[in-house]
C-alpha cells in the first residue's frame, strides 16, 4: 500500500498497527512495518475500571505513555482509533456499550490517555444502527423494530451526552497541561481523574471523572493564571442515566482572578464534570477548532 501510494505521489500517511485489546508493552521488534507508518494507533474494548479489573487501566496508561514517547520521538502521533466498552455486554441489539457505566468508563479512559499523551480518540461509532454488534451509536437513526431509517434522529442516551460533553469543550490542537489529583481514593484505588487543556486561543478546560459511588469535595487550584476569567461548570451524573432529553448548559459560574485562582465544589457520584472558560448554551455548537 505504501509503495502504491508513493508511486502515485500521494502523501496520505498509513496508521497502525491497529491492534485490538488495548496498548501492549512497547516492543518495536514485534512489527516489521513500523517505518512505513505515519501514525500509530490502537483499539481498546476490553478495559474496565481499575477497581474492577485490578489495575488494568493503570497498566495501559503506562504502556500508552511508553508508546507515545517512542512515537513522538519519531515525530509521529499516537491515536486510540477505536475505543468502547464490552465489559457490560455487546452484540446484536445489546444495550451494554451505551449503558451509563460503559460511557463513564469511556470518558475516564479518554481523560487518562490524554494525560498519557495520546493525540486523538474515536469512540466506536457515531452512526451505528444499534442492532449489529450492540448499542454503540451516538444518535438514533435506525428503527430496529421496523428495520428502516427513522424519520427523526434523536440523541442516544448516555453516549451522546457523556462523550459529547468531553468533545464539546476540547478544541483541536489544545495543549494538555500539567494536572495533579490528590485524594479521591477508595479502598486503595484512585477513583477521581482529571485532565487540563488549554485551547490555541487560551481557553481553559478541566475535565473530571469520578467513578466512585460517593461524593468528593473538590478544591481546585490553578497556577499561573494569566488573567481573571470565570469558569463555568457542566456535567452529567448517574441521575441522568438513560435520559434523551437532557439540556447541557452552565450549572454554576466560578469567578477566578490571578490572585485567587481557586474554586470549591462537590463532585457527584459516578459523574463527568467540565469546568471551562467556554460559555455554551445547549443550542450552541461545540468547539471543534479555533
Amino acid at each position: 500500500m505504501r509503495k502504491a501510494l508513493d508511486q502515485r505521489g500521494l502523501t496520505l500517511p498509513l496508521s497502525g498497527p491497529d491492534l485490538t485489546g488495548g496498548v501492549p508493552e512497547l516492543d518495536s521488534q514485534r512489527f516489521d512495518f513500523l517505518e512505513l507508518l505515519g501514525a500509530y494507533d490502537f483499539h481498546s474494548y476490553d478495559e474496565n475500571f481499575d477497581w474492577i479489573s485490578k489495575g488494568q487501566m493503570l497498566r495501559h496508561d503506562r504502556t500508552t505513555a511508553a508508546w507515545v514517547a517512542w512515537a513522538h520521538g519519531q515525530g509521529k502521533p499516537l491515536f486510540m482509533s477505536e475505543i468502547g466498552t464490552m465489559a457490560n455486554g455487546w452484540g446484536a441489539a445489546h444495550s451494554g456499550p451505551g449503558g451509563y457505566e460503559s460511557v463513564l468508563k469511556d470518558c475516564e479512559l479518554i481523560v487518562r490517555r490524554l494525560n498519557a499523551g495520546a493525540d486523538g480518540f474515536n469512540r466506536w461509532s457515531f452512526l451505528n444502527r444499534g442492532d449489529l454488534d450492540g448499542a454503540w451509536q451516538f444518535i438514533e437513526t435506525w428503527d430496529r423494530q421496523a428495520g428502516k431509517l427513522l424519520q427523526d434522529f434523536t440523541p442516544y442516551p448516555n453516549t451522546y451526552f457523556g462523550l459529547g460533553l468531553l468533545s464539546r469543550f476540547t478544541a483541536k490542537h489544545s495543549a494538555v497541561l500539567a494536572c495533579r489529583v490528590e485524594g479521591g481514593t477508595m479502598q486503595k484505588w484512585q477513583r477521581v481523574f482529571a485532565v487540563a487543556l488549554r485551547s490555541p486561543q487560551g481557553h481553559l478546560t478541566l475535565a473530571v471523572v469520578n467513578d466512585a459511588p460517593q461524593e468528593f469535595d473538590l478544591a481546585l487550584e490553578l497556577e499561573g493564571l494569566a488573567e481573571a476569567r470565570p469558569f463555568y461548570r457542566y456535567g452529567i451524573t448517574a441521575q441522568d442515566r438513560d435520559r434523551a432529553d437532557l439540556k447541557i448548559a452552565p450549572q454554576r459560574q466560578f469567578p477566578l482572578s490571578t490572585g485567587n485562582a481557586a474554586l470549591r465544589d462537590q463532585l457527584a457520584p459516578r459523574s463527568v464534570t467540565i469546568y471551562s472558560t467556554y460559555q455554551l448554551t445547549h443550542a450552541d455548537p461545540g468547539i471543534v477548532a479555533e
